[in-house]
């Protein structure tokens, strides 16, 4: 089975360490802007989002949404990118069996699951 190519968008919480994601299909602006309004329409409300400097964050809309919503935004990946490569690392090694969706529920629940030692 071939997996369509797909972003993962992560949101983590730098205190906990909990982490949220969404496959998405494009990484456009509005994408990123309406998978942070389900996000927070599920609960999850960031005071501060850091983000790389792709120009779906870099970009007014997503900006105009993070003052409406009242969210800093600031520029650093470290952490994420470190997330990111953990992710990766387990899609990869779940194969191509299940859908990259379903892979990201289980990897999700396995990461929030897991104790990090700089907590």
């Amino acid at each position: 089975m071939r997996q369509e190519r797909a972003y993962i968008l992560v949101d983590i919480d730098y205190f906990s360490r909990f982490i949220v994601t969404k496959a998405i299909k494009y990484k456009s602006s509005k994408t990123i802007c309406d998978v942070i309004k389900e996000w927070i329409g599920l609960g999850y409300i960031p005071e501060t989002l850091i983000s790389d400097n792709g120009k779906e964050f870099m970009n007014e809309n997503f900006k105009s949404m993070c003052r409406s919503i009242g969210i800093k935004t600031h520029r650093s990946n470290g952490r994420v990118e470190r997330v990111v490569r953990t992710i990766r690392d387990a899609v990869v090694k779940l194969g191509d069996d299940m859908s990259l969706n379903e892979k990201m529920e289980i990897i999700t629940d396995k990461y929030n699951r897991t104790y990090h030692i700089g907590i």
